[in-house]
């Protein structure tokens, strides 16, 4: 009884756990393509680029793109997942898995959806994700 009480505690908290990755910090700042995979979803391959990284460095704030690809579908076949999120180095830390050299796309999109983010913020509804990018993203 005495071994099968933290099994089952270890068990029920595991089920609440978050996933956790060990990136450092130094290791976001020096990837200057600032595109990294985050957790794939079924066929899904999922990247986030991140496109303020030099300023991101002074205001801890990042604003990221979330971009996917079906695998076996040609490399142009791209799903924009979520134009704009603004997210906290902690939270990017959280969400990426690996840095990743390939997956940049036109940022008209991100663009667009940063500058909505702008006004917003300026109009004080300024939503930056604190937790982690999936948990973050939209639901569709």
């Amino acid at each position: 009884m005495k071994v099968i009480i933290p099994v089952m505690l270890m068990l029920f908290l595991g089920a609440f756990a978050c996933e956790a990755y060990a990136v450092d910090e130094a290791a976001i700042f020096s990837h200057k393509p600032g595109i990294w995979a985050i957790k794939e979803k079924g066929t899904l391959d999922r990247w986030l680029v991140i496109h303020n990284l030099a300023e991101a460095k002074d205001t801890g704030i990042f604003h990221i793109e979330v971009i996917g690809h079906v695998k076996g579908r040609p490399s142009w076949d791209i799903k924009r997942i979520c134009n704009h999120m603004a997210v906290t180095k902690d939270a990017l830390k959280r969400s990426v898995t690996k840095a990743m050299n390939k997956g940049a796309v036109y940022p008209e999109a991100f663009d667009d959806a940063y500058a909505k983010w702008k006004k917003d913020a300026e109009a004080g509804q300024k939503v930056v994700c604190d937790r982690s990018v999936l948990e973050c993203l939209p639901a569709k």
